[in-house]
């Protein structure tokens, strides 16, 4: 059994009571055959775990605020993973999570200037002979939902995927695999969070729209999902 700490960098929809964070985190993990037991650290309370040695990997989550806000807790959370990358231990980041990676390892994330990304985007594999990775196509369907993007890579990141709008948007470093869009998410909860966007005006209803429409496109989650699990199960990966 895997001991995986869910960096929590949200809270829970107010419309889902009872399905966290971590519900959505174990039921994405839970499409392979591995175990997984999730321990959940709220990172925007400074809630961290105390050592990096404590658990077999990390996965950093997306969130409402930008890496690059004057947060204390976001420069806490840079330090753990700073921390992680030199003890080597595996970090999966996701969205936010691999924005903030990338800023704690030197590179720079800004809001982009084509605006709000929503919907399901294709994203083209750039590498894929990675061992954990042997279910390869060109090309693959996946869920975003960013403004920021990083478009400085620090030194250390491969490049693995990109989009027609996202350049770096599926990176490795070491032992830390991050990826912008949000492949942790369901069809139900996609429309969700489309919905709370139009409601919170970060969005306008013909971008919802656009949106919605395009969730008729088949998702690749669960190729995906086997790739974040290969990858947090095998510490020589």
């Amino acid at each position: 059994m895997k001991k995986i700490a869910l960096l929590a960098c949200n809270l829970p929809h107010p419309k889902l009571p009872g399905y966290s964070n971590i519900q959505i985190i174990h039921d994405f993990l839970n499409r392979e055959n591995i175990a997984f037991d999730i321990y959940p650290f709220s990172c925007i309370n400074s809630d961290f775990p105390e050592n990096t040695s404590d658990f077999d990997g990390f996965i950093i989550n997306g969130s409402p605020v930008s890496c690059y806000d004057n947060l204390s807790w976001i420069l806490e959370l840079e330090d753990f993973i700073r921390a992680a990358y030199l003890d080597s231990v595996p970090v999966v980041g996701i969205c936010f999570g691999h924005q903030v990676i990338a800023q704690a390892l030197g590179g720079v994330v800004e809001k982009s200037k084509i605006g709000f990304q929503l919907g399901v985007n294709v994203m083209t594999l750039t590498d894929s002979y990675l061992p954990y990775m042997p279910e390869i196509e060109d090309q693959l369907n996946i869920f975003v939902s960013y403004q920021d993007q990083i478009i400085t890579l620090p030194n250390e990141a491969r490049l693995l995927a990109k989009t027609d709008n996202c350049p770096y948007f599926m990176l490795k470093y070491d032992r830390m695999l991050t990826i912008q869009g949000h492949p942790e998410l369901d069809d139900y909860h996609q429309k969700l969070l489309i919905n709370a966007l139009l409601e919170k005006n970060i969005i306008n209803k013909p971008q919802s729209i656009l949106a919605e429409k395009s969730l008729k496109k088949r998702t690749h989650n669960a190729e995906i999902s086997k790739w974040i699990c290969r990858f947090l199960s095998h510490h020589d990966a």
